[in-house]
């Protein structure tokens, strides 16, 4: 357990030399084989409670890593409660819940898809709240980088297109944007590791409930060695390691371009696939990937400077 919260210190330490980009990518990496993982485990269970193990775990893990700051913040703080609860809704029980439970109706490939919706929902939020300004150049390289999400996507069989699961991917991708845009404008002066320990608790609470039920209503789960891999491998990369990253990644580029970093998440699957099970690497992947980088980098390029103007700005406003 020491090793693992010496681990966690050594990220917030490398944070400040990775690149972001780098960052990004290795998100997305994590993020994209989280679904790859909950179709195995949803062989051996059902999404509730694969779902409530995976955050019962978290927490627990994350509880040691929040233990010396505890006393003094992580109960007593109330706007930290208060902004996790939102958030252990929204980006877990909800945009999980919703997800995971989609992937009984459609493909992981189309839920990506679905998934990589978030820039636009996420920017609209933002534009309409007034918590970001979205500009052309950055709308223009969001709907690029789609373009090419759907080149990557359309050259490939993705299964039915059930309403059910879309509708169900969709309402969780919606939940995630919104939580995206929360903790940018409340939230991010508190602590990741504690925000991520709260709404893993939360999430695990919340759920709990639904999993009793769907035991109840079928087939008992049973413990056995594929689902422990896929419930560790969840809680532990993509919850504790992934969830870091996006919260740093927020809190580093904003809202908008964060939520565009999701753009590279069909790719980041295809490579998964590629180097994993061996599947095929067609030539309109790297077209499509292609078309993805540019998007990305009209995004990046328009927040790096509308960062640098602002900081031009208030070195030349006078100071009182």
């Amino acid at each position: 357990m020491l090793s693992f919260m010496r681990t966690t210190t050594r990220l917030s330490h490398l944070s400040l030399a990775l690149p972001v980009i780098g960052w990004a990518i290795l998100f997305s990496m994590i993020w994209s084989s989280a679904f790859v993982a909950g179709k195995i485990g949803l062989r051996y269970t059902d999404p509730y409670t694969l779902l409530t193990a995976r955050f019962l775990l978290a927490a627990v893990l994350l509880l040691f890593v929040c233990l010396p700051t505890m006393k003094k913040h992580i109960f007593s703080d109330r706007t930290l409660l208060r902004d996790a609860l939102l958030l252990g809704a929204l980006n877990n029980a909800l945009y999980l819940g919703l997800t995971f439970t989609s992937l009984r109706y459609i493909s992981p490939e189309l839920v990506v898809v679905v998934v990589s919706c978030a820039p636009f929902l996420t920017s609209i939020i933002a534009g309409v709240l007034g918590v970001e300004r979205i500009g052309v150049r950055i709308v223009a390289g969001i709907v690029i980088g789609f373009c090419g999400v759907l080149v990557i996507a359309l050259a490939r069989p993705i299964g039915t297109l059930d309403p059910t699961g879309v509708g169900l991917a969709f309402l969780g991708t919606a939940s995630f944007a919104a939580a995206t845009v929360f903790y940018r404008n409340r939230a991010a002066l508190h602590s990741p590791q504690q925000v991520n320990f709260w709404q893993s608790a939360i999430a695990m609470v919340l759920l709990m409930p639904l999993a009793l039920y769907q035991n109840a209503q079928g087939a008992a789960t049973l413990p056995s060695l594929p689902l422990t891999a896929v419930v560790a491998y969840l809680a532990i990369v993509v919850t504790i390691g992934g969830m870091w990253m996006w919260l740093y990644l927020i809190r580093r580029s904003g809202a908008t371009t964060a939520s565009t970093y999701h753009l590279a998440n069909p790719f980041c699957g295809l490579l998964l696939s590629y180097l994993v099970l061996g599947s095929e690497f067609k030539l309109t992947d790297l077209i499509g990937i292609a078309i993805i980088v540019l998007g990305l980098f009209i995004v990046t390029r328009s927040t790096s400077g509308a960062r640098s103007e602002s900081k031009k700005h208030q070195s030349n406003t006078p100071s009182n």
